[in-house]
């Protein structure tokens, strides 16, 4: 998760209006990364649509979460030491042996806004590497309908994206969660540096995982920021808390 506070004063912080929590999906849905998953997000009625995306060997954007294609198709190797001709020829349901056989492959971004940019969905593109992204902000030109935010949980790309994407929300790094946590339990966070991104993701790592409140929550939200979780805390009781401290994103896994 990311959070932010307002002031050093000490007593407690004023009433916010009740957030009402919107409901997304990690990496687009079951198959994830693939055109079915997204489609399936969507029906079942998914607000904002979180996608991974990486750079083929031919500067072409694809939907990958991880660095290699190990884990989602049949094949081995890294993304970038593949044509992309070659990736959209792999069947992309090695994690969702339901939907194995039925042609779903990897997808091009470009084949994703084409089928997808009309609908009433906000996207959240996560990239991994800065050249990624610099590459999606000059395809998305080409659909200026669409609502997304753009987020990584690496420090040095979420920076890059503050200065690349000027005017939309941008969810930071690990790293940033961990500065900002420090700052509210050393009572310093009033003097910290107003946050450079508009969105603080909870990027759920189990070392953080027992820090956050509702206070953390209100204070990140009166600062300004959009709270954003995702991982083992949108899970059973987790889920059931986050929603109570008014967060304003929660990213599952699947919506069924």
């Amino acid at each position: 998760m990311r959070i932010f506070i307002l002031s050093f004063n000490i007593s407690p912080l004023a009433k916010k209006p009740a957030v009402s929590t919107m409901l997304g999906v990690h990496r687009g849905g079951s198959p994830e990364n693939t055109l079915l998953g997204i489609a399936r997000s969507i029906a079942q009625g998914a607000e904002i649509i979180e996608i991974d995306i990486r750079l083929t060997k031919d500067k072409q954007l694809v939907l990958l979460h991880d660095a290699t294609v190990d884990r989602t198709t049949p094949a081995y190797g890294p993304c970038w030491e593949f044509l992309a001709e070659e990736l959209l020829a792999l069947e992309a349901c090695e994690q969702s042996v339901e939907f194995k056989g039925l042609g779903v492959s990897v997808p091009l971004l470009s084949q994703v806004m084409d089928r997808f940019a009309n609908c009433s969905v906000e996207w959240l593109f996560d990239f991994k590497e800065k050249e990624a992204a610099k590459a999606t902000k000059l395809l998305l030109e080409n659909y200026p309908q669409i609502k997304y935010m753009v987020g990584s949980a690496f420090d040095d790309v979420a920076l890059q994206l503050h200065y690349d994407f000027p005017d939309t929300l941008v969810m930071g790094g690990v790293g940033e969660t961990f500065r900002l946590v420090a700052a509210w339990y050393s009572g310093l966070f009033a003097l910290a540096p107003d946050p450079l991104h508009d969105i603080v993701g909870f990027v759920l790592v189990k070392e953080t995982r027992g820090f956050w409140s509702r206070s953390l929550v209100q204070a990140l939200q009166q600062r300004g920021a959009r709270v954003l979780v995702c991982g083992e805390l949108v899970k059973g009781k987790e889920a059931t808390r986050a929603r109570k401290w008014g967060v304003d994103i929660v990213l599952v896994e699947n919506i069924s």
